[in-house]
């Protein structure tokens, strides 16, 4: 059944109110009147039963539109009934008296005319149907009201219960969705399909669903992933007005569509270099780090073996290990030469810790964010870094909210692959080298152009980033307890959620650092950190307690052709 179909029964129904003027209903007889009072009801009972099965299948914008075409219906059909119902009386008056004499002694009384029941059996709805619309639903003289009443009166067994529990039912069913721990495709699109189902289940059943928005965002928010909700959070918080439920069902879609994107995986990547052209050679220096020996010797010893069976690198303490896993520039996570550890695929982690290196290099010291392939600090202190939320788009006007981590000790900007895949950002092909701490070594075939827009100000920066899958670990790698820093309340922070854990997507350097940075700093209590103006807000910056808190990696990074 489509649109058309269900129009063109509305429209027979639509030409008989526009014929039926009071002229010509008033040339009727009665049984003209009749006749045409029958052919009304038909079409509008076929109308109806169209209109039963298009809306089932309908979406909130399609049932928008059916009940703005049921109501205009109706409200023609109530009144060319009217107008016939009208004649029908008026022909009656003027027999019943001089028939009323003559058949006084003859009047046949009729057994009252009962109320049909229905039970919940199919095959008793559409006769239950077809009376209850001619006895009850039709008759202009009950209001909605009473018909309401007499429908539930006619309902018995199942189907009254069902009228009576289905409202309740929704709600319950809409308060124990699921709550999801990861960001999956078919876990989001199952909570917002069930919870649109829900809301238009009860909107036909007259609740004011429209009014329920700070309700229905609590309960949806609260079954998001950490993750999604964060970034939620955030972007809720820059609106000017109390968000709505529409605006989080936009959000929603969004995360949708770049989940769906990111799912997509080209069979074959073009390495095609257009003629003419030589190649790039671009070595720099940063974080990442890997190696490009691929043979069966050991590389701590040289000797034909593999490293677990090497003496010299089993026997030696996990300080020692890490130093000569440095030296070798082998990966941290698999203990192979192949690699880096931003570029290892082995979803092992350590054992004792469960960041990402080998349980024999772990080090029996504090958490510490240390960036992927980067040496271990000596220090027992926390490092947190610090960390902006930005609006970052491409060409095409797509924009997403972006948590960067600032290095003013790289000259080169980073950006994951997963960003430049949600923007639909095309991507040109390079070849840098980048040199980590050691002097470990990774290779970057990819750099992208993005925009970079502050939250607060809108202040653009046009970055060039190096694409990599992966600029490090979650930061901080654990929530921080900031309820004694009582001097960042009412303070426009860079990232307001600097305090939990989330993904970092990209790395603004030294080449707009300290363009971003601004005249002022805030200093709170002893043993709080301070804060740092910027373009982008306040940053969090400084010692606190047993944690340090730095702007910068400190890796003297360079960049040369």
């Amino acid at each position: 059944m489509d649109f058309k179909t269900l129009k063109n029964k509305g429209k027979l129904i639509l030409k008989k109110r526009d014929k039926l003027t009071e002229d010509v209903v008033n040339r009727y007889t009665y049984e003209e009147a009749q006749l045409q009072l029958n052919l009304l009801e038909d079409a509008f009972r076929k109308y109806n039963e169209a209109y039963d099965l298009k809306v089932v299948e309908a979406n909130d914008e399609e049932i928008d539109k059916l009940i703005e075409d049921l109501e205009t219906v109706s409200d023609y059909y109530i009144k060319a009934k009217g107008k016939l119902t009208r004649r029908l009386h008026e022909r009656t008056a003027t027999t019943s008296v001089s028939e009323k004499s003559e058949n006084s002694n003859n009047t046949l009384r009729l057994p009252p005319i009962n109320i049909p029941t229905f039970e919940g059996d199919l095959d008793d709805w559409y006769p239950f149907k077809d009376q209850f619309i001619s006895i009850i639903h039709s008759n202009t003289s009950i209001d909605n009201t009473r018909k309401m009443y007499y429908l539930k009166s006619s309902l018995k067994g199942s189907a009254a219960q069902i009228i009576e529990s289905m409202a309740t039912s929704h709600v319950q069913q809409l308060l124990t969705q699921t709550v999801h721990q990861t960001e999956t495709t078919v876990g989001l699109k199952s909570l917002l399909d069930g919870t649109n189902k829900h809301l238009r289940a009860l909107s036909v059943l007259h609740q004011p669903v429209d009014k329920w928005d700070a309700i229905i965002i609590d309960i949806v928010a609260t079954r998001l992933p950490t993750e999604v909700r964060r970034c939620w959070e955030v972007e809720s918080a820059s609106y000017p007005e109390i968000p709505t439920w529409t605006k989080l069902k936009r959000f929603i879609e969004n995360r949708l569509q770049a989940l769906n994107m990111l799912q997509y995986k080209p069979s074959t990547v073009s390495n095609v270099i257009n003629a003419g052209k030589t190649k790039q050679f671009v070595r720099t220096t940063a974080h990442l780090a890997t190696d490009s020996q691929i043979n069966n010797q050991c590389s701590i010893c040289t000797q034909n073996h593999i490293i677990y069976k090497c003496n010299t690198f089993m026997k030696s303490k996990p300080s020692e290990r890490l130093n000569l896993a440095k030296k070798a520039k082998i990966c941290f996570n698999c203990l192979r030469s192949t690699h880096g550890a931003n570029q290892c695929t082995n979803e092992k982690t350590c054992k004792n810790c469960g960041l990402k290196h080998h349980t024999l290099l772990h080090l029996d010291i504090k958490k510490v964010n240390t960036p992927e392939g980067a040496a271990y600090p000596t220090t027992s202190q926390n490092v947190i870094l610090s960390t902006v939320l930005v609006h970052v788009s491409g060409k095409n006007g797509r924009t997403v909210l972006c948590r960067a981590l600032l290095d003013s000790g790289s000259q080169s900007h980073f950006v994951t692959s997963s960003l430049i895949t949600e923007l639909g950002i095309n991507r040109t092909k390079t070849r840098v080298i980048v040199n980590g701490i050691s002097s470990a070594e990774t290779t970057v075939t990819e750099m992208a152009e993005c925009t970079v827009t502050s939250r607060l100000n809108h202040k653009q920066y046009q970055i060039t980033g190096l694409v990599t899958p992966r600029i490090t670990v979650n930061l901080p790698v654990e929530k921080l307890d900031i309820s004694n820093w009582h001097h960042l309340q009412g303070i426009k922070l860079a990232d307001p959620t600097f305090d939990l854990p989330g993904k970092i997507n990209m790395l603004i350097g030294a080449g707009f650092f300290y363009d971003i940075l601004q005249d002022g700093k805030h200093v709170g209590p002893k043993g709080t950190p301070i804060l740092q103006n910027s373009r982008f807000g306040w940053i969090v910056a400084g010692y606190s307690n047993n944690i340090i808190i730095i702007i910068s990696y400190g890796l003297g990074i360079t960049f040369t052709v």
